[in-house]
């Protein structure tokens, strides 16, 4: 609806099961274009691990569901096959050279999406990005907690997290005491925008 019909979204869910269920909920947009694909470096395929029949937790890095399965009737870890696409390739095929708005939720597989869109980003001068910060989910894919920070950071975005019902600023500076102060079983939402 934001976007209006002369914006474009295009929208990425690499879990076939459910997939449709987005696919219906954006049916009625016929500026939002779908894929049954998820964001990384690379096009290939890797297993996406779920805890149990909760599809929403759903990760490439099998400890991060395995983490939430005890609370599923089952106790098991399922998993399907789930095709990946190198994202700067991808967005040239779509004929994209930049970006307006990024949003990232990928239970630890951040840093995946954000190197292979960086060509992307880089020609992306006035990008807003919004990134899910989970401690739990960053340290199960093998990242520091720092690195999704230092990442942006490197890349000239100025951040901050949403606290007290405003955006509080996040420097380097204050980037250690920070994440040590931070719930480690909770996330949030870190806020990027170019300097």
């Amino acid at each position: 609806r934001t976007t209006g019909n002369l914006g474009k979204v295009f929208a990425f869910e690499p879990n076939p099961l459910i997939f449709s269920l987005l696919e219906k909920n954006v049916s009625g947009f016929p500026q939002v274009a779908a894929f049954n694909l998820g964001l990384s470096t690379e096009a290939g395929e890797l297993p996406l691990f779920m805890a149990g029949r909760d599809y929403s937790v759903a990760s490439f890095a099998r400890e991060y569901p395995e983490t939430h399965v005890f609370y599923q009737e089952s106790g098991q870890i399922n998993s399907v096959r789930a095709e990946l696409v190198a994202g700067d390739q991808f967005m040239k095929g779509l004929g994209l050279a930049k970006i307006d708005i990024l949003k990232v939720d990928v239970e630890g597989w951040e840093l995946n999406v954000l190197a292979g869109l960086e060509k992307t980003i880089e020609a992306s001068r006035h990008l807003t990005l919004f990134c899910e910060f989970n401690p739990a989910a960053q340290e199960c894919a093998g990242r520091t907690k720092s690195e999704l920070f230092e990442w942006l950071l490197d890349h000239q975005f100025l951040l901050s997290w949403p606290a007290q019902e405003k955006l509080q600023p996040l420097t380097r500076d204050d980037l250690a005491r920070w994440i040590d102060n931070f719930n480690p079983g909770g996330f949030t939402t870190i806020f990027a925008t170019r300097r």
